[in-house]
């Protein structure tokens, strides 16, 4: 059974923290809404990916995005295309918060599976990224969505870069966090923080 209810804003940063994640400064600036699953997580191998768009980039990010950033998001799919089973993100060491995590007027991220050690390397890889994004279809079943690249802020003195892009800083959470949505279209780009083409059950 899902239940859908609000949580205030220090009720989820203290559930994420407690899972080693941190909110983009984009949340505590404006209002969102999670939803809490029963925490049931089933495996799914797929093929072709559901939801996926044929063409994965828009117009803004064939702009924004040059070879080079091509080549590392097709990097960051070969490398995650195997957590389109979710036990085995799981099995990878990755902790699945359990909230549906979405802005009323943005959309949404999904919920977040959190690797805690890849956190802690101030290091970032295309291939390794320190947390995946899943939103459950109809049936409650695990959609892999998306990815976020996370850098500690004491451990980064500058801005750390990944696709071309800057990533944004939380100064809530002193880290540095940036969103890329390698498994479902998003018109607002790859790389911003919530897609309005989702939101939680």
């Amino acid at each position: 059974m899902i239940m859908t209810k609000k949580i205030n804003k220090l009720s989820l940063v203290i559930l994420l923290l407690a899972s080693g994640f941190v909110l983009p400064t984009s949340i505590f600036s404006q209002g969102f809404q999670s939803v809490s699953r029963s925490g049931r997580s089933e495996s799914s191998t797929l093929g072709a990916v559901p939801g996926a768009s044929v063409d994965m980039y828009s117009r803004s990010d064939q702009e924004d995005c040059d070879r080079n950033c091509r080549k590392d998001l097709a990097t960051a799919r070969t490398a995650t295309a195997k957590y389109h089973d979710v036990d085995r993100a799981l099995a990878d060491g990755f902790f699945n918060t359990q909230q549906c995590v979405q802005h009323p007027f943005l959309g949404a991220m999904g919920i977040h599976f959190v690797n805690g050690p890849r956190i802690g390397n101030p290091q970032v890889d295309p291939a390794m990224p320190e947390v995946l994004l899943y939103m459950p279809d109809e049936d409650g079943d695990m959609r892999l969505v998306g990815v976020e690249y996370v850098v500690p802020g004491a451990l980064s003195a500058t801005t750390p870069e990944l696709f071309g892009q800057e990533f944004h800083f939380n100064p809530m959470r002193n880290e540095w966090a940036l969103h890329v949505w390698i498994w479902r279209n998003n018109p607002n780009g790859m790389f911003a923080d919530f897609n309005p083409k989702l939101s939680c059950p």
